[in-house]
Parts: structure tokens; C-alpha cells; sequence
């Protein structure tokens, strides 16, 4: 969700969210990704505030041989589901062919199937570069 209507504003989990957000590449099912995230809380929760960051450089090393060989091998397929209204808040249109012309310049791939609309975006599991 949006703060205040910013569109570089975005809550982390909503306030839909019921459960834990589990490790992930930050927007990693686009092409275009931050390069830095800032995390800021206006009220701390009274318990179960965690946010739990990992170092997916260190995360990697600690994996077997074999298992780093498999992630370097496959892509990752990032297939996202949606309802029909979800996905005109989410591109805050109601043209489809706007949402496809967007998801195409994010290297997404959009199905539409009656009213079930889902994207997908291929990438490597393993990005070895310095910087990320």
C-alpha cells in the first residue's frame, strides 16, 4: 500500500498482512529493482515487531557445493496471481492493454484467462556481481 498516496512510499506489509513475509529479493520479480532500501516505523507494535534482514551473500556461501551448482543452473520463475480488482489497484488502471504495455517494459509477462489474471518474470536464482 501506498503512504500518503506516494508512490516511493510503500507499507511493507500492508495492512491485509496476517503472517510473517518470508526471506526475499526485494522486487526481484522485476527487471528493474531497488538498489537500496530504507525501513522506517512510525508506531512500534506492542509485540511481534521484527523485521528480519538477511545477508544473501553469506546466505549463499553457506550452501552446499551442489546446491549453489543447482541455483546457478535454473532460473527462478516469479508467477503472481491475481484477482481482477487486485490487479487495477496494483497498475491503478482498469485498461489491460495499458497493464500489458507496462508489465512488457518490467519484463513481466501477463496471462489473462477469463477473470484470472497472473504475471510471470524468469530470472537467474544467482546474480554473482559485487554489488548486490
Amino acid at each position: 500500500d501506498k503512504i500518503q498516496g506516494d508512490p516511493t512510499l510503500l507499507s511493507v506489509t500492508a495492512a491485509a498482512q496476517r503472517s510473517a513475509i518470508p526471506y526475499h529479493g526485494e522486487m526481484h520479480y522485476k527487471r528493474i529493482r531497488p538498489s537500496a532500501l530504507w525501513f522506517y516505523c512510525d508506531r512500534p507494535p506492542s509485540r511481534k515487531g521484527e523485521t528480519t534482514l538477511c545477508d544473501g551473500r553469506a546466505l549463499y556461501r553457506a550452501l552446499s557445493g551442489s546446491a549453489r551448482k543447482a541455483l546457478e543452473r535454473e532460473p527462478v520463475i516469479y508467477r503472481v496471481n491475481y484477482t481482477r480488482s487486485a490487479l487495477f489497484d496494483i497498475y491503478e488502471t482498469e485498461d489491460i492493454e495499458e497493464i500489458g504495455r507496462r508489465c512488457d517494459e518490467d519484463g513481466l509477462r501477463l496471462s489473462v484467462d477469463g477473470d484470472r489474471y497472473s504475471t510471470e518474470f524468469e530470472a537467474p536464482a544467482v546474480r554473482l556481481k559485487r554489488d548486490t
